[in-house]
């Protein structure tokens, strides 16, 4: 059995957890920081990762014919061959899928880079990786190597499965509990506008062309190296430098940077609480937090939160949308604009979002969007079945269901958990928790796809009723086991959680009890 670790004080990790909450019953009200400038404009430059991260995912997921357009052009001097078309869709496969693993791999070294080089120099070196894609992706037509091309797009996923994480994890620590919610969203809304950033200029007007393709992916580069520029005058996490590097000096002052004020000896409290709460946790790594038993409830949290994001559904939906599209007799030209009609939309969903998150809570706005999402994926199997037999006037019935079902995921289901996992751990686990939610996130999103693709035209739309029964199961985890954190501390938080787990572990002792008086009787 695990000794529980004790502080420099005598004062083991629960005890101080402990005395947490009763020292919030005589302690004075906080008062809630602000939201300065400064802070905001933090954000915003460290949101510009995420911006990149959307880009880069529009460019792989839906401009499959520009590439094939590119590698045609850069294979032309070196292949002659019969079977040319085949192994230009095999390339294109190649290509595509590469995206996805350099995420995974990028991700793997996450909790290494973020506990060691620090959250603000992961994005800088998530920045260098995207401008040598970027320059890569230039040169590869030039000297017409697909190989060249390969190799840039497996960078491009590196630096934006670690953008994925780090963006959300160092927001989330230089926030304040009033407002962290809020300023979370701001990242994801940052992602969606790289999407529909990446959408128009992929037109095939404007760079979604075979010469224009290049410029195209090279505008990563531009834009990665304003990134860099705008974070020379951003500060460390004052959390990673206080409790992880012990330089408190250092930590008050960027404390006062973000907070635009000289008194903030109350924050630096709560993280030196934070720092005597977490003894046992320090020097966390991968392998120590899957085995660490304290913390098992907190991992399978993680998976459940960031693999439900990607299994309410929201895939099937990507994939029946623009067929539902053009049923409604809007012609294959136009589709492109009814797609950015709806990510304006879904902008328009995700300010709303913000401004409503740190008052209604995570909770609700995750629970409402996962329950939304599992009733529209059995409505969806029933009208698009009734779709396909010969009645496109269901088709805008089923119009609507998609637009209301991506509408839900941006509401709860693709923001909040990367907050949720945040906000579950105390800062020496926190990089690691990050780095395995990240992981399951994009192994999701890489194999849901791929079953989606084997199994649709074998059921048809039958396979939305598949989603449903796992969305019902991550709506009631959620419900029973994770708390509401808006406004709360870390340390907060964690208490919440442990109180949750003392009522469960309670109710089975009661039950068992019980039982073994019955067959007593």
């Amino acid at each position: 059995m695990e000794k529980e670790a004790k502080s420099d004080f005598g004062i083991r990790p629960r005890e101080a957890m402990d005395a947490a909450g009763s020292i919030e019953i005589v302690r004075p009200k906080r008062k809630k920081p602000k939201l300065t400038a400064f802070l905001f404009s933090t954000t915003v430059f460290s949101s510009i990762g995420m911006f990149q991260c959307g880009y880069s995912l529009w460019i792989v997921h839906s401009s499959a014919a520009i590439i094939s357009e590119f590698h045609n052009a850069t294979l032309k001097p070196v292949k002659e061959q019969p079977n040319e078309l085949k192994f230009d869709d095999e390339l294109l496969a190649v290509t595509t899928i590469m995206f996805p693993i350099g995420a995974l791999s990028g991700l793997l070294l996450l909790g290494f880079l973020v506990d060691h080089w620090g959250r603000k120099g992961t994005l800088f070196l998530s920045n260098c990786i995207n401008i040598a894609c970027a320059t890569l992706l230039g040169l590869s037509r030039s000297w017409n190597s697909y190989n060249v091309g390969i190799f840039a797009r497996l960078l491009n996923g590196m630096s934006s499965g670690m953008f994925s994480c780090v963006v959300p994890l160092y927001i989330v620590e230089i926030s304040p509990p009033n407002v962290r919610g809020a300023l979370h969203v701001v990242s994801t809304w940052f992602l969606t506008m790289g999407v529909l950033m990446a959408q128009i200029l992929g037109l095939h007007e404007a760079l979604g062309n075979r010469e224009g393709f290049p410029h195209l992916m090279s505008l990563v580069g531009v834009i990665a190296i304003l990134n860099m520029v705008l974070l020379q005058f951003v500060p460390e996490s004052p959390r990673f430098l206080l409790i992880q590097k012990g330089n408190e000096t250092e930590a008050r002052q960027a404390l006062k940077m973000l907070r635009q004020k000289d008194n903030v000896e109350e924050e630096v409290e709560e993280m030196l609480l934070e720092d005597l709460c977490e003894k046992a946790e320090k020097n966390m790594n991968l392998l120590k937090l899957l085995c660490f038993r304290e913390l098992r409830r907190h991992m399978i949290c993680t998976i459940i939160l960031m693999a439900g994001s990607q299994l309410t559904g929201v895939h099937g939906v990507y994939f029946y949308a623009e067929r539902i599209y053009l049923s409604l007799g809007i012609g294959s030209k136009y589709i492109r604009f009814m797609l950015l009609g709806v990510n304006g939309g879904l902008h328009l969903v995700t300010l709303l979002v913000i401004f409503s998150i740190d008052s209604v809570g995570r909770r609700f706005l995750l629970l409402i969007g996962i329950m939304i999402c599992s009733m529209i994926s059995i409505l969806l199997a029933v009208f698009l079945e009734l779709q396909v037999k010969n009645n496109p006037s269901w088709a805008y019935i089923s119009t609507m269901l998609v637009l209301l079902f991506l509408a839900a995921q941006m509401v709860g289901p693709a923001p909040i958990p990367y907050l949720l996992v945040g906000e579950l751990f105390l800062q020496s686990a926190r990089g690691s928790a990050c780095m395995i939610g990240g992981f399951v996130n994009w192994f999701s999103r890489l194999f849901v796809p791929l079953m989606f693709i084997r199994l649709e035209p074998l059921i048809g739309p039958y396979i939305f009723l598949f989603f449903w029964p796992i969305s019902i199961f991550i709506f009631i985890y959620i419900f029973k086991m994770i708390p509401e954190t808006k406004g709360r501390t870390f340390v907060e938080i964690q208490k919440a959680m442990e109180m949750r787990l003392q009522k469960k572990e309670h109710r089975k002792r009661r039950a068992k009890s019980r039982a073994g008086v019955n067959s007593f009787h």
